[in-house]
This record gives structure tokens, sequence and C-alpha cells, in this order.
């Protein structure tokens, strides 16, 4: 199983949606983003809030341990995180198949389908020629196109929303 580096907690503790608040990944409470900067007169904040830093300097160093598996997060911030992405894509009027009330899906059964998704999309992969060798079962085209339709079923805009980005190999 592979680790993860800190990158998932930044997307994870993030301030979402420019709200006010935040809640600390160490002592779990809802705290001011004052209360996360890393200097009074600075713009940049911390992900841990600064009475953490200050009074639990172990937890915080627990916090950041670079072993720690993305498996370790808690799932319930991912299901919040993209719970709160779905209300904010729905509140924006750019909803996309299978979000919006009308088809009656609310946000946290489309979060919980964009959870399931990297799962669907790494099953489908596991049976290419790229994974399997001569083994196979799947052609890499007939693939494509299986995570293609499991992209357009949660979200017909994703593609063509896409289409001009670059591609990075990092």
């Amino acid at each position: 199983m592979a680790k993860a580096n800190l990158g998932h907690k930044n997307l994870l503790n993030r301030v979402p949606f420019r709200e006010r608040q935040r809640r600390c990944p160490v002592c779990g409470e809802i705290k001011l983003l004052g209360d996360f900067k890393v200097k009074k007169r600075s713009r940049v904040l911390d992900m841990v809030c600064a009475g953490c830093r200050r009074d639990n300097p172990e937890a915080v160093r627990e916090f950041y341990r670079p072993e720690r598996s993305v498996l370790e997060i808690h799932k319930g911030a991912i299901i919040s995180f993209l719970t709160a992405l779905a209300e904010r894509r729905i509140s924006r009027g750019k909803e996309a198949k299978g979000m919006g009330d009308e088809m009656g899906h609310t946000p946290s059964e489309y979060a919980a389908r964009v959870a399931k998704l990297p799962d669907r999309i790494a099953a489908i992969i596991s049976k290419t020629y790229a994974e399997m060798g001569e083994a196979f079962t799947l052609s890499d085209d007939e693939a494509n196109m299986m995570i293609r339709d499991l992209l357009n079923e949660l979200d017909e805009t994703l593609i063509p929303r896409n289409k001009k980005k670059r591609l990075s190999r990092g």
C-alpha cells in the first residue's frame, strides 16, 4: 500500500469556498481563520490552529508524520468536503446530471458517488493490458470508454469543462 504525501491534508483542510471558519484536524474544534495564521500580520494559514501548535506540539508532529497513510484520514471529512462541493455546484446553477433536486438526488448522494469513483476506475484499469500484460480482459480503448461513461454518469459537464486543460505528468 502506497503512502501519501501531505497533499491530501491540504485538500481536506483548506478553507472551503471562502468560509470564515475551519476545523482544526488536531483538536477537532471549529475556529475562526485568524486562529490558523502562521504570524499575526501574515495572510498565510497553517492547517493546524495556533492553540494546538503552542499547547500540543506532539499531536501536531504526529499529524504531519510523512509515513501516515491516506487511509488514516477520517472518511467523514472526505464526505463532508464532497458534499460542500456538490452544494456549491448546485447553488451556482451548474447542475450536473444526477446532481440536482429535479433528479431526486441530494448533495450527499452525489458525494457518495464521487467517493466511489476512484475505486470504480481502478477496477477498470486493473483489467487492462497495461496492468495484466497478455492476460488482459479489456483493451485500453474499451477501458477509456468505460471510464468516460463513468465520468459522464457522475457529471456530464466534467469532460467538456476540462477539454482545454494541459496534462501534467507529475
